[in-house]
């Protein structure tokens, strides 16, 4: 398995495929890698966006105490924060899926929506990706003079996307 780094420091994730065959691998990469930064709750939708101190009051208000002031500031800073990281997990999603299935996501606001529209297009098909991994499995053949370590690692590979399909 290749660990290579993208551009910014981080682990590359391998693309995934427009039809969705290597989703369970792709899932488990993307969180293992958001999971190591303490970046899983953005993907899954359990950090939320910080709540403007304005909801529920009045269009009008304006903070005018000290307390008030020190809440604004803070919420401005958390939503910064918040919008930084948020756009770091859309990069990494945009960056390893294909143009076909950025489009689905291009009017989505958040790596949450990102994420739950590719999950609701392809988590409900395990069982057709474990038929089709296994039928690849089954028709493995080692070619006179090849490679046995690249089959055995190809073989490795499929075994793998076979473990997480379940």
């Amino acid at each position: 398995m290749s660990t290579s780094k993208s551009c910014d420091g981080y682990p590359k994730i391998p693309k995934l495929e427009a039809l969705g065959k290597n989703w369970p691998l792709w899932k488990s990469r993307l969180e293992t890698l958001l999971r190591g930064r303490n970046l899983l709750g953005y993907l899954h939708g359990t950090k939320a966006m910080p709540i403007n101190p304005r909801v529920g009051n009045l269009p009008t208000w304006i903070p005018t105490t000290i307390a008030e002031m020190a809440e604004m500031a803070d919420y401005d800073a958390d939503l910064e924060e918040w919008m930084q990281k948020d756009a770091l997990i859309q990069e990494h999603v945009t960056a390893s899926i294909p143009d076909s299935l950025y489009m689905c996501l291009i009017s989505k606001s958040s790596a949450y929506k990102y994420y739950k529209t590719l999950k609701g297009q392809f988590q409900d098909c395990p069982l057709v990706v474990a038929v089709e991994l296994r039928c690849q499995l089954g028709e493995m053949k080692l070619k006179d003079r090849g490679d046995a370590c690249a089959h055995l690692d190809k073989m490795i590979t499929i075994h793998e996307e076979l473990a997480t399909a379940g």
